[in-house]
């Protein structure tokens, strides 16, 4: 899943402790910085602390997909950092690789923020959606590296992404798509690209989108799937790819996480997965869940690509992937991240939210995905973890 993370924000620039000065003391500071107590200089933000408009600011949600993560910060403004090939940081073409952080310029507070491979969204408070970043499959907005609006108020509550192609639940409980369509996952029948269109029609709690299906839990806690089915992730009975389907064999869910050629959910307080044996876990391809061992007290849930994550109640998080950021089992990472609130999935690294509001990323960094160079806390390797 691309993620959801579910602020407004205006200006860009990288961090600094200079600023503007006036009479040897400084008139402001830069993004990513800010006032020391006595306001006599600008000191730099703590370590996993998002550089904010105007402060430094902890995250209360995450969302990664391919090379690039945006936070939703307690000031909800957009933060994103990583790769920028397509402007997907918000802030034009910086450079390939763009790991300094700083705020999307948005108008409104942000309630929800997503992302694709190349392609970015947020939901604002008047329920607008906007997107910035590649345009290449009509999922994101004018095809610019600034924010555009792609759909007008009260559209949507939440935005989630998938590859090429983007989801929302609308105000009314609604899910639908819009962007790449060649495996159904937008509409049927399938085509290159598609406008938007409602999948769902009422019910909608919770949406996840993989590479090319997408998935939905339901007020009764039912499970909907739909797109790319090869591997029985989207519907149990085969065919592929497949309209919205109701997928009993995944019922009872709190949560569900949809990947590349899987689908997971978290019931009362375990996750169980159907579909091929991507990211390295051995489920089936003939539509039975299996259970993930270990996942016992799963609080939360996230996938991307060949990759799946999940927290614990008591803060502690597990992974299982094909990506080299981690070992090809599932195995409960006690020593490594520390207590983790919520986690954001990325092609070959993670990244989570600290009890404090901190971001902790490992993984791969040659995009600048874990944030090495952007204050981000830069995980020790451990028994857990091979060498990236």
């Amino acid at each position: 899943s691309g993620g959801t993370a579910g602020g407004a924000a205006g200006g860009s620039g990288g961090g600094g402790t200079a600023g503007g000065t006036a009479g040897g003391a400084p008139t402001f500071c830069d993004a990513g910085t800010r006032f020391n107590d006595a306001g006599t200089a600008c000191v730099a933000c703590p370590l996993g602390f998002l550089r904010c408009r105007e402060n430094c600011c902890p995250a209360r949600a995450l969302t990664g997909h391919w090379e690039h993560y945006c936070a939703l910060s307690s000031t909800d403004e957009v933060v994103c950092w990583g790769l920028n090939e397509q402007g997907q940081l918000g802030r034009g073409v910086v450079s390939p690789a763009e790991p300094v952080q700083a705020s999307v310029p948005l108008n409104l507070p942000v309630i929800s923020v997503a992302v694709g491979a190349t392609t970015s969204c947020a939901v604002l408070n008047d329920r607008s959606l906007w997107c910035w970043g590649s345009n290449s499959s009509g999922q994101g907005g004018d095809a610019g590296a600034t924010p555009s609006r792609r759909m007008p108020p009260n559209s949507a509550e939440v935005v989630e992404g998938g590859n090429d192609h983007m989801c929302i639940i609308t105000p009314s409980g609604s899910a639908g798509c819009f962007g790449y369509n060649l495996n159904g996952n937008v509409v049927l029948p399938a085509s290159a690209t598609s406008d938007f269109r409602v999948a769902v029609a009422a019910g909608v709690q919770q949406l996840s989108s993989g590479v090319h299906h997408n998935c939905v839990t339901l007020s009764d806690a039912g499970v909907t799937c739909w797109g790319d089915n090869v591997f029985r992730q989207a519907r149990a009975d085969g065919g592929n790819p497949v309209p919205p389907s109701p997928y009993p064999q995944l019922g009872a869910a709190r949560q569900v996480a949809a990947a590349s050629k899987s689908s997971c959910v978290l019931r009362a307080n375990d996750v169980w997965c159907v579909g091929a044996a991507d990211a390295g876990f051995p489920v089936n391809t003939v539509g039975v869940p299996e259970l993930v061992q270990g996942s016992a007290g799963a609080a939360t849930i996230a996938a991307s690509f060949e990759a799946h994550c999940l927290t614990f109640i008591d803060g502690g998080s597990l992974c299982w992937t094909t990506a080299p950021f981690e070992h090809e089992s599932a195995r409960r990472m006690n020593g490594g991240p520390g207590p983790l609130t919520s986690l954001a999935v990325g092609i070959d690294s993670v990244c989570g939210i600290a009890p404090n509001g901190a971001v902790k990323c490992w993984g791969q960094n040659t995009q600048g995905s874990v944030g090495r160079d952007a204050g981000f806390t830069a995980l020790q390797l451990g028994p857990d973890f091979i060498d990236p």
